[in-house]
């Protein structure tokens, strides 16, 4: 626990830096996790018995977050971003029933499936930085996102007896879900009037409902794939954490509804 207390305490600031600093600072972050998520979920993968390269779903998931930054055509474009999160839905559906089975298939499709998980689901933080508040939407974002893992960790430990998903992630209970729920209600509520972003009291409480569900449900989708090849964690590059995908699992779903919500608002 003092090491996991220690990482954050190190890391959080960094992070905060970067998101204030934005432009190609914040979109490079972006990047390099989507690069890292995406070795690690080739980790996974491997596993399971199949053989994604990591040559090739690093530098693509990397790529795959840039058209934002990278080209005008892009810029602010609800089109692009309803054909990432697309490819991003397809993606998750693809590497599920993928695990176990053989065939030219099940070799190929791997690759793509994780360059777009990686890729197309953060792809949309980068999009959130360059909407009009954009640096608030972030911070926003980040805010819900960590007190609904922390309020569902602490609710859970302390009080959690149902179990919310057993043969998926045995620890997780419907009171730290529930928990993690009011965690990110409460928190989207203060900190949006805190930086007076343009949502009223009712708005806030529903986006922040909307990302609490799906930071939770991004959790579940990693854990699924980790209990699938019976990993613990998806790596070690976190310590005390374990590996970037078990820290940005919640983040990849909750970026996509922020941004939609930010931009369709």
């Amino acid at each position: 626990m003092r090491l996991r207390i220690l990482t954050a305490a190190v890391g959080l600031p960094v992070l905060l830096a970067i998101v204030w600093a934005g432009g190609y600072w914040f979109a490079g972050l972006v990047a390099m996790v989507a690069a890292l998520a995406a070795l690690e979920l080739a980790r996974i993968v491997r596993a399971w018995g199949q053989s994604p390269i990591p040559l090739v779903v690093a530098p693509l998931a990397a790529l795959a977050t840039m058209p934002w930054t990278t080209s005008d055509l892009f810029y602010d474009s609800a089109v692009v971003a309803f054909i990432a999160g697309l490819f991003a839905v397809l993606a998750a559906i693809a590497l599920l029933p993928n695990r176990g089975r053989s065939g030219s298939r099940a070799a190929v499709l791997p690759t793509p499936a994780i360059v777009l998980y990686a890729g197309a689901t953060i792809f949309h933080a980068t999009g959130l930085s360059v909407l009009d508040e954009g640096r608030d939407w972030i911070f926003l974002l980040l805010a819900i996102t960590f007190a609904t893992d922390t309020a569902a960790y602490a609710i859970g430990r302390t009080v959690g007896k149902r179990k919310l998903a057993p043969t998926i992630s045995p620890r997780k209970t419907w009171e730290g879900a529930i928990g993690g729920l009011a965690g990110a209600i409460v928190t989207g509520v203060g900190v949006s009037a805190w930086l007076e972003l343009p949502v009223n009291l009712p708005e806030a409480v529903v986006v922040s409902a909307i990302l609490g569900v799906a930071g939770q449900l991004g959790d579940l989708y990693i854990s699924n794939l980790k209990r699938a090849a019976g990993l613990d964690d998806t790596g070690r590059i976190l310590p005390g954490h374990g590996g970037i995908l078990d820290r940005v699992d919640s983040i990849l779903w909750t970026s996509v509804g922020m941004f939609w919500w930010a931009w369709l608002t």
